[in-house]
């Protein structure tokens, strides 16, 4: 049985060179061998070739376990000297060999270096991917992998050492009695010891900080779907909780696994899902987790990410989470997003009559938002009582006035259909002021412009539910 670490003596004379703090326990450096970067990550996902780089069909050999990771930079010695050192070691500890391949065996030039530079700190070998060598070893739960290449007159070695070793899914947790809480503040306070909090229904992962926190009240949101997937965008509505995390030397797959299970276990339902590639080209990774960062941008934590939305219905509607998780170099991020459905909270602001001359007076024009109508109808629904009786009462107390009632539409759907649908609704407005708010017909005059004067862009649905409105315009006597 391997100990958890095992020192291997490169050669009997480099014996005494010993192993720098920073390198691995299990392998000491090639004497003179000047470190240029490392990495430690707990429980990572690793994929090791285990074929020549121009070898068709050949998947890699993918491994969950703590990952380290070290490149070196040597001068004046050749590949062949570095290669046959590591083996020797390796061989007299016991490995076994997986797959090695040497020099031209390895594969043509920059196929090589495709198969090397993901083995790399950087993610990139750069030139030293010439005259290579490369070994993938195992003794019980360790994977070893080793490539060594050269450029002029200095080799380079990327060495990367997996422990597998068995999933850890219980370190966040859910407390699922939060979702049955009564509302007891319709518009509760926030304050600032509470914004550099978690979220009451999920705990933070151990060791992670908060770079960055907000809540909003009765937010529009809208949750990207994957890239490439058939879902749509998922508009959403409700009380918004975003957290911007960071933590240091965990992989994005051992983030993942907890969150996942303290959801899953709390009876949430994953409506949708990608991991790492499936989540797109590194372009579309990092737009997918800027579309739920609070700061707009993930900066660099965009690799090997996990993008997942649950739901499970709590007391007061239906709440949603929403996790963008991405690495950079030994660090991972976190965007958390949750949405709890509260109802509508659109009583909070009155229209009145002072306020509609104001606006005629200023713009020439005042907005109403408060006119609801059925969707793709024209019948107004019964809550648009108080912004008729207000348009009433500014009539009746300037009784010169004469207005425009103007239908606008977002921009969905086809133009035909939505002139016809704004000339409708205004009608129908004109129609309610006269019968049932005894304003006389001659001093209204209805028209539709469907999507032709919006109040915002039509891209998202906070604009296009700003388009969709009534305006008083003001008619010269």
């Amino acid at each position: 049985m391997l100990p958890r670490y095992l020192t291997l003596a490169l050669i009997a004379s480099l014996a005494a060179t010993g192993a720098s703090a920073d390198d691995h326990p299990l392998l000491s450096r090639f004497p003179g061998a000047q470190l240029k970067g490392h990495e430690s990550i707990a429980y990572e996902h690793v994929a090791l070739p285990q074929a020549a780089a121009d070898a068709p069909d050949t998947e890699p050999l993918v491994l969950v376990g703590d990952l380290s990771r070290h490149t070196y930079e040597i001068g004046n010695v050749s590949t062949l000297k570095v290669w046959e050192n590591y083996q020797a070691a390796l061989q007299r500890a016991g490995f076994e060999i997986l797959f090695q391949c040497e020099r031209e065996a390895c594969g043509p030039g920059r196929d090589v270096k495709r198969m090397a530079d993901p083995l790399a700190v950087s993610g990139n070998v750069y030139n030293f991917y010439r005259n290579p060598y490369y070994l993938l070893t195992r003794q019980d739960n360790i994977h070893l992998a080793l490539f060594i290449g050269g450029h002029n007159d200095r080799v380079s070695v990327q060495q990367v050492i997996v422990e597998t070793v068995a999933r850890d899914t219980d370190l966040i947790s859910l407390d699922s009695d939060y979702l049955n809480q009564a509302d007891d503040s319709a518009l509760p306070e926030i304050s600032a010891e509470q914004r550099a909090e978690d979220h009451p229904l999920l705990s933070r992962y151990p060791g992670a900080r908060v770079r960055n926190r907000e809540r909003r009240d009765y937010e529009q949101f809208i949750l990207p779907a994957p890239p490439g997937s058939a879902a749509e965008p998922l508009p959403l509505v409700g009380d918004l909780t975003r957290h911007f995390y960071e933590v240091r030397n965990v992989s994005t797959l051992k983030l993942w696994d907890n969150y996942q299970a303290a959801l899953e276990n709390g009876g949430f339902e994953l409506l949708w899902q990608c991991q790492r590639d499936a989540c797109g080209n590194q372009r579309e990774r990092k737009a997918l987790g800027d579309r739920l960062s609070l700061e707009g941008n993930v900066y660099n934590y965009h690799s090997a990410p996990y993008y997942a939305v649950y739901q499970r219905d709590g007391s007061q509607g239906p709440v949603h989470v929403a996790l963008y998780i991405g690495g950079h170099a030994d660090r991972a991020a976190i965007q958390q997003v949750v949405i709890e459905g509260r109802g509508r909270a659109d009583d909070l602001i009155q229209v009145n009559a002072e306020g509609l001359y104001r606006d005629l007076q200023e713009a020439g024009k005042a907005l109403i938002y408060g006119i609801h109508f059925d969707t793709d109808s024209a019948a107004i629904k019964p809550e648009s009582a108080p912004t008729l009786q207000a348009i009433a009462e500014l009539l009746g107390q300037h009784p010169a006035l004469r207005l425009y009632v103007v239908g606008h539409t977002d921009d969905t759907g086809s133009e035909q259909h939505n002139l016809r649908l704004s000339s409708a609704r205004a009608e129908a407005v004109v129609k309610a002021l006269s019968s049932d708010y005894a304003v006389a017909a001659n001093r209204l005059q209805s028209a539709g412009v469907g999507p032709y004067a919006p109040a915002a862009g039509n891209l998202d649905e906070a604009g296009r539910q700003r388009n969709r409105r009534v305006e008083l315009v003001q008619r010269l006597p």
